[in-house]
């Protein structure tokens, strides 16, 4: 038996004996409480206390697995407690409290009997990325069709009695608002830019009188120059330790940040994965540069764009100070605080929603018919479901299929999904693994390494160019795998100039990953590290078709797919047909007018007799998989 150390001392445990009275009252229970009540680690442990089985979703994977480790060490009990992510898990048959990054997909795999002694508790639900909405509209489906589920839904900032009305028609709900924190915050707000040296001298301010700081920048290129900047302004005194916090770091990596480091001020650099459910210790001040960088669908296409973050968002990043002492906020920003928007647009309004669909109907449920918290538009689902049809994930009455039922267990895009699939039948699993751990990643070459050297043709080696391998293989993608193959045989070095190597440490754990989950799902991977690819060539390109043929573009004979431009330095000599991944970027015309262009990149090209080819074996195969 797990031992119970509940901390007393925090806010939430005042509310304790009427959380558990609570449940044998209502099938819904909402939790607004601030940040650092300690609702993420005792809520679960009230709840497995009352003799339920608790899952329990994060929106990030460092909350997740940070929190498993928190709660698995207040119980002294490491069988009690596990934890599940995309890639990563810690779980056994005895374990009563999972922490996991997709609730849908854990709670799918329930037995109906089991789910009357199940909770489900959405954490941090005013995030409201696609996962969070699903499960909170599938919840409600479920309800529905006359099963019962209890739910536990939990922030410090969300629309908590317009979530209770979306519950409340089917049950009457229990809210629960738990005012109080253990310790204070004051908030300060300071003009200036995004630039650091704007903020410069209140770091260095903080720093000297060995305040622990929490800074929060809005990607990683920012976090590498904020870092650079302090290392100098500090000039790299041992008095100082630097930490970066961002997702592409491994979990070691990440781990660094909640360590101790006794006669030393602790500078962590982050982005908002650190603004919710994590608990770096010691935290003194929190500086705010009042940004994030949101995923947005432009020209079809998902891209990062920088905006300013939302009125919760602060509130969210102001308790990363105050958990275990009194703490600053410093919003240094143009932007005041009473200026910014309640909440931040939800994602499943600007982004495509694919996976939201697919996911619903691995449960055989049509979004088309679901009513979610925010609503999105219709046509974008008309529009998801055409694309899952393309790819052969739906049926014409969107149903899911055979292949459908295996791309929603992977943790990748649709697309990339889709390859993965078809990589089965054509014994190159390794290779379009290695692809997909590319594109969720990032390119392997620097190109900002590339472009200062002002070489046209993109070489970043003496005798080996990127353009080479494209028109060897007629694909950039391709080009990508071949320079990873090349890296992991040590024909290429991290070290070598245009290679870059945080990203290629990211694809490579991402890859095992992967390799990892396919093998459970009994695909047959055999790893390699081959350098010549010409034998596995078309093998490939079929994959990549069948993974992007929603995506393919006829070539014009102005050499131009849809507004895309072929460039003077293109590497890509285009095709009669070419799948690709439209990107916006401003362009200088030959009259210096400035304006916006549509390019493509990641690009592979296609013969119209390959074209037609696949096609056909496509519908073979389909019609042996119906």
């Amino acid at each position: 038996m797990a031992k119970n150390c509940l901390n007393i001392n925090l806010p939430i445990y005042e509310k304790k004996d009427d959380i558990i009275a609570s449940l044998d009252m209502y099938d819904t229970i909402i939790i607004e409480a601030e940040t650092g009540s300690g609702k993420s680690t005792q809520v679960p442990q009230y709840l497995y206390e009352a003799g339920y089985n608790v899952i329990v979703t994060q929106p990030r994977r460092i909350a997740c697995i940070t929190l498993a480790e928190r709660v698995s060490e207040e119980m002294d009990d490491s069988s009690i407690v596990g934890y599940k992510t995309a890639f990563e898990s810690s779980y056994t048959k005895d374990t009563r409290i999972l922490f996991c990054t997709d609730g849908l997909q854990m709670a799918r795999g329930l037995k109906k009997e089991a789910l009357n002694n199940t909770i489900l508790v959405l954490d941090e639900v005013h995030e409201w990325n696609v996962y969070m909405e699903t499960i909170v509209a599938w919840i409600r489906k479920f309800r529905e069709d006359g099963n019962k589920l209890k739910v536990v839904l939990m922030s410090a900032t969300m629309d908590t009695y317009e979530l209770a009305d979306f519950y409340s028609y089917q049950s009457p709900v229990g809210v629960f608002i738990i005012e109080g924190r253990n310790h204070e915050v004051k908030i300060i707000e300071q003009r200036g830019s995004h630039d650091f040296e704007d903020y410069a001298p209140i770091v260095n301010e903080y720093a000297r009188q060995h305040k622990n700081i929490l800074m929060f920048e809005a990607g990683q290129r920012e976090i590498n120059e904020t870092i650079q900047v302090i290392n100098e302004t500090l000039k790299k005194s041992s008095e100082y330790i630097i930490l970066p916090l961002h997702s592409e770091l491994s979990s070691q990596e990440q781990k660094k940040c909640f360590l101790s480091y006794p006669g030393k001020s602790k500078i962590v650099v982050g982005t908002n994965i650190a603004q919710t459910s994590i608990t770096i210790p010691d935290i003194d001040v929190v500086i705010d540069m009042g940004t994030e960088k949101r995923l947005e669908v432009h020209d079809g296409v998902e891209e990062l764009c920088t905006h300013d973050i939302s009125k919760a968002d602060c509130m969210q990043r102001a308790g990363r100070a105050g958990r275990t002492k009194d703490g600053i906020y410093v919003l240094c920003s143009d932007v005041k605080l009473k200026n910014r928007e309640e909440y931040p647009v939800p994602e499943i309004q600007r982004l495509c929603i694919d996976s939201v669909v697919l996911r619903l109907a691995s449960v055989g449920i049509n979004a088309e018919e679901m009513k979610f918290f925010h609503q999105p538009d219709k046509q974008k689902i008309k529009d998801s479901i055409k694309k899952l049809f393309d790819l052969d994930a739906l049926d014409s009455l969107g149903q899911i299929t055979f292949i459908g039922k295996k791309m929603s267990k992977l943790p990748t895009s649709a697309r990339s999904a889709r390859m993965l699939i078809e990589s089965a039948i054509h014994g190159c699993t390794d290779e379009i693994a290695k692809i997909v751990a590319i594109q969720e990643t990032g390119s392997l070459l620097n190109f900002n390494v590339m472009k200062k050297r002002g070489d046209d043709r993109f070489t970043f080696m003496d005798h080996i160019s990127y353009r080479d391998f494209v028109n060897e293989y007629d694909s950039d993608l391709i080009a990508e795998l071949l320079i990873f193959n090349l890296i992991l045989s040590k024909q290429i070095g991290l070290n070598t100039k245009g290679i870059h190597g945080k990203n290629f440490r990211r694809v490579n754990s991402i890859y095992n990953k992967l390799v990892s989950i396919l093998t459970n799902m009994d695909f047959f991977v055999e790893q390699n590290i081959d350098t010549d690819l010409s034998s596995k060539k078309e093998s490939i390109l079929r994959c990549i078709f069948q993974g992007n043929k929603d995506n393919l573009h006829k070539v014009t004979e102005m050499n131009k797919i849809g507004s895309f431009k072929k460039e003077r330095n293109s590497c890509v000599h285009l095709k009669d047909f070419a799948v690709g991944f439209s990107k916006t970027i401003p362009y200088n015309n030959k009259f210096r007018e400035k304006r916006k262009i549509n390019i493509l990149n990641n690009i592979t090209t296609f013969t119209k007799e390959q074209v037609n080819k696949f096609k056909i074996e496509m519908e073979d195969d389909i019609s042996c998989c119906s």
